[in-house]
């Protein structure tokens, strides 16, 4: 019965859509496109978006955005943006920027900055400088992002001052900003709206007149040279693991199953340590530095200690369950805040099974949060193994996380870093035989880089 009336709401999403009736070929694609969502019939109705797209028309564009917003579908949402961004038609183009400054609905606003960075024109430039000033900061972030990828200089003036209103945070709208500015002033970069005054002042003209001259290139002063992108941010900035922590709301999920007592030969990952000679007793022989509990523990104490006072973070430890340092909420890295939060990870335990799923599910439950930094050294496993051999329930599990995280991260675009103990690690024989599951070791590394690349981050394999 539930899934009968979900369905028929999904059908009515398209039937009902804008509250017209369309004649012709528009009106036989909106009922086909209904027909195929509601029997769930994705991939056929991705294509159909795809004709209504071609159609490109302010009607066609009044449905697809509908859609978009209306059915969960991973292949619909992306055909659907994937036509909206090939719109031509200019009453289309005109709606889409209306509809964007005027939007309740965070989701509408985030989909339509994005989609608005794939055109052109004075209207559109305005339309994404309108949602600069939003409230919601992924709308400010995703305006900027595809002011930056608009390339119009006539937008600086208006993204120093996004940037002057960001400073007191400096997180990751404000770290888009510098990199717009960079790339629009052809690869200056100062670390205040001040000083980016400064140089537009100065420059402002000649940089219209000649972009990307070799005259444009010299500096204002003798002093002034071009750098490197957020150069001292990133010197400054705590890590994890040789990760440069940016963003200012953070969570941190940390994988404490039992298979990170394991120890690892080799050194990397931004820590030292020693090794040991293969032998019957190599684990016992191998340093306390070495095991993955101690290496993920020090290096998240030394990453929570270097957060800045007016970043906002939590902490999540996962095996057979989660174990969240404060309930689904981000608090700021006060004194307080930060020793409670060491202490907390001082009381890891490596014990259990890996669920993944429940660990994600937990971060994305952090509604402020904009980062996530993922350390595990297993793929998602809730089925236990014996004889030495996988459990095949554990494979759907990989698709399950992915897919959870595209639909959860749809509209929030939470950046996802993921780090990987992905070498083979010595175990501890007195635990017993070695974890089945780290035979499939590329499965794993699959699903932490997908994790990772889906979700505008990077994987980093710790060894």
């Amino acid at each position: 019965m539930r899934k009968a009336v979900i369905l028929a709401a999904v059908a009515a999403v398209v039937l009902t859509a804008v509250g017209l009736s369309y004649a012709g070929d528009l009106g036989k694609l909106k009922k086909k496109l209904a027909e195929e969502l509601a029997r769930e019939d994705y991939t056929s109705a991705a294509a159909t978006i795809a004709e209504l797209g071609e159609e490109d028309s302010l009607d066609a564009v009044k449905i697809i955005v509908k859609v978009a917003l209306g059915v969960q579908a991973e292949e619909v949402f992306k055909a659907a943006k994937e036509a909206l961004c090939a719109i031509t038609d200019k009453k289309a183009i005109g709606y889409l920027c209306d509809t964007a400054k005027r939007a309740r609905d965070w989701r509408v606003k985030m989909l339509l900055a994005e989609v608005l960075g794939s055109h052109k024109g004075d209207e559109v430039l305005d339309a994404l400088v309108a949602l600069l000033k939003d409230r919601q900061p992924e709308v400010v972030r995703e305006a900027i992002i595809s002011l930056r990828k608009l390339g119009d200089i006539e937008a600086v003036d208006e993204l120093i001052d996004a940037l002057e209103r960001l400073e007191g945070g400096k997180g990751r709208a404000w770290v888009e900003a510098r990199k717009a500015l960079h790339e629009l002033t052809g690869g200056y970069d100062y670390q205040s709206a001040k000083k980016w005054r400064e140089f537009w002042r100065a420059r402002k003209e000649e940089l219209k007149e000649n972009p990307g001259s070799p005259e444009t290139a010299k500096p204002v002063n003798p002093g002034d040279v071009k750098t490197g992108l957020l150069e001292e941010e990133k010197r400054k900035a705590p890590k994890f693991f040789g990760k440069e922590i940016m963003s200012k709301r953070i969570v941190f999920v940390i994988d404490v199953s039992g298979s990170m007592i394991m120890k690892d030969r080799g050194t990397g990952g931004g820590e030292g340590g020693g090794g040991a000679k293969q032998g019957d007793n190599e684990y016992s022989k191998m340093p306390e530095n070495r095991m993955r509990i101690v290496r993920a523990k020090n290096e998240l104490k030394k990453a929570v200690a270097g957060l800045p006072p007016k970043a906002k973070f939590n902490i999540i430890a996962f095996s057979m369950g989660v174990s969240p340092w404060q309930k689904r909420k981000l608090v700021f890295a006060t004194s307080k805040n930060k020793k409670a939060a060491i202490a907390f990870i001082g009381r890891f335990t490596a014990n259990g099974g890996t669920f993944t799923d429940d660990a994600l599910k937990e971060a994305f439950a952090n509604k402020e949060m904009d980062t996530l930094f993922f350390l595990s050294d297993g793929a998602p496993e809730r089925y236990p193994s014996a004889g030495g051999q996988e459990n095949p329930q554990n494979a759907p599990l990989i698709d399950k996380c992915l897919n959870f995280v595209r639909q959860e991260n749809k509209f929030r675009k939470v950046k996802i870093f993921a780090f990987g103990f992905d070498g083979e690690g010595v175990w501890d024989p007195n635990r017993g035989p070695k974890p089945a599951y780290h035979q499939k070791a590329q499965r794993f590394i699959d699903f932490m880089r997908k994790l990772a690349t889906e979700n505008n981050g990077e994987y980093k394999s710790i060894r």
